[in-house]
């Protein structure tokens, strides 16, 4: 295996390579699964591990460590390494990949399986449309694993499926709107912690609201979502603040209903990202947020005294920034 996986990993690696190191990880899911089977029947009584609650600090059998990691690392570096090419041979093992999101496989079984599925995602709409019916239900079933890792690895693969899966995925994005709204909802949040799955949660909201926000699935529920949004977005940190800032400084470019009907609490929120310095002041996202910050100010309101409280504020900001600069 080791030895078809140098040459596999090689741009011009020849198709006999690829099928050999395919069907060479078909065999050894098969052996896993049947390995695990007789495990977990030898070691619980009949539907105990099935039905108890599944958490991250639960141990695994001791084949788990290292066989399934070991293969997911392969498809993964086979993914990356050839791309498209690899999808004709990625067929035989796509329903093998599809059966460790389903339930009730344990927990380690779901990251690895989302970690490869987030791969053959992004090689774009031609591989989510060939793979969507096996990974598309275990994906949104996912969102809302009790376990917080299995959760981050699931909102990613959505973030990635709605920023390359084109138009056609619109639906399935829409689908996983109610799960990733529950992990930032308000008052209070799903999962109290302030964790990786949140934080990858919110970005892949913003992902699907800037990709699709006039499809029917998705703009159903922007008028709810936005102001949850809006106020998750104050405890981000720089890694994640990318693409929901982005999604606002849209809203707002296009003058949408929903931007303007929040356009103070908007405002709170630009003003105050800027303030904590968490993204590089000459940054073509800052220019755009600073861009937002002064269209608010000067574009009509539904409250006029909003509009002139806005400015004031703004006004105070820049000369604030002003000082911070010549200092």
């Amino acid at each position: 295996m080791e030895q078809v996986l140098g040459l596999v990993r090689l741009p011009y690696a020849p198709e006999s390579c690829i099928e050999r190191t395919t069907s060479a990880l078909c065999k050894g899911f098969e052996f896993y699964f049947r390995w695990h089977t007789t495990i977990m029947n030898s070691c619980l009584p009949l539907g105990t591990y099935e039905q108890g609650p599944q958490k991250e600090n639960q141990p695994e059998p001791a084949l788990d460590g290292g066989l399934l990691k070991r293969m997911a690392d392969i498809i993964c570096t086979l993914v990356r390494s050839l791309e498209e090419r690899c999808l004709p041979s990625f067929d035989k093992l796509a329903p093998l990949v599809s059966k460790l999101l389903a339930e009730p496989r344990p927990w380690m079984e779901h990251l690895h399986g989302l970690a490869i599925i987030g791969d053959i995602l992004k090689l774009g709409p031609a591989a989510c449309s060939r793979y969507s019916t096996c990974y598309l239900p275990g994906i949104v079933e996912r969102l809302d694993s009790r376990v917080d890792s299995v959760r981050a690895a699931a909102a990613r693969a959505v973030a990635t499926l709605a920023e390359r899966g084109g138009s056609a995925f619109a639906a399935e994005c829409g689908r996983a709107l109610p799960s990733l709204a529950r992990a930032i909802q308000l008052p209070k949040p799903l999962f109290t912690e302030h964790s990786l799955s949140t934080e990858l949660s919110i970005v892949a909201l913003s992902r699907i609201m800037q990709n699709h926000w006039d499809t029917p699935e998705v703009k159903a529920g922007v008028n709810d979502l936005f102001p949850n949004l809006l106020h998750s977005l104050q405890s981000l940190g720089a890694d994640t603040l990318g693409p929901p800032l982005e999604l606002i400084c849209s809203a707002v470019e296009r003058n949408d209903g929903v931007a303007m009907e929040h356009a103070a609490h908007v405002f709170h929120v630009l003003q105050n990202t800027l303030a904590r310095d968490e993204v590089a002041k000459d940054s073509a996202l800052s220019k755009r947020v600073r861009a937002c910050l002064q269209r608010l100010t000067l574009d009509p309101l539904p409250d006029e005294s909003v509009r002139k409280a806005l400015g004031v504020i703004y006004e105070l900001f820049s000369t604030s920034e002003a000082e911070d600069d010549k200092t």
